[in-house]
């Protein structure tokens, strides 16, 4: 019998056969995460916490819960990536808004288009939203396959 993360990374990568939407892919998720880990950077809650860190957090145990390897090789440049974040807010809080955006639509943009253009399926996301989360973990098993830690 599969595991639940076996189960999930089968269905992310039915939806994912064309190697040129791989491509867009690995340009857009990381771009829709960075989008979505500096807005929530800018959301205050409290004692110095902010949603990026709430969201950070309950992520990566996530990703940690469903692959201890995958979830660590995302954890270091995720945790970066909110301190990055974290600077930014506190040092050019103008800039968060434009630079959310550019991200986000940009990294939806190539999605969409991988999805129409090369793979003839909509997105995983739109079935389960949970594929959403094992987005990041298939690029990750798709970087390991190419290094050879994984077959």
């Amino acid at each position: 019998m599969r595991t639940f993360t076996e189960r999930q990374m089968a269905q992310y990568r039915s939806f994912h056969q064309d190697r040129r939407n791989l491509v867009t892919h690995i340009i857009g998720i990381p771009a829709i995460v960075v989008a979505i880990d500096l807005g929530a950077a800018a959301v205050p809650l409290w004692g110095g916490v902010t949603l990026a860190d709430l969201l950070v957090g309950a992520t990566v145990l996530l990703w940690l819960w469903m692959d201890v390897l995958r979830g660590l090789a995302l954890a270091v440049p995720l945790v970066l990536v909110t301190w990055g974040a974290h600077r930014l807010v506190a040092s050019a809080p103008d800039q968060v808004l434009p630079l959310f955006l550019v991200l986000f639509v940009g990294g939806w943009v190539l999605q969409f288009y991988g999805h129409s253009a090369f793979e003839g399926k909509r997105p995983a996301f739109l079935s389960n939203l949970f594929q959403t989360l094992v987005a990041p973990l298939f690029l990750m098993d798709e970087a390991f396959r190419a290094i050879g830690l994984r077959h």
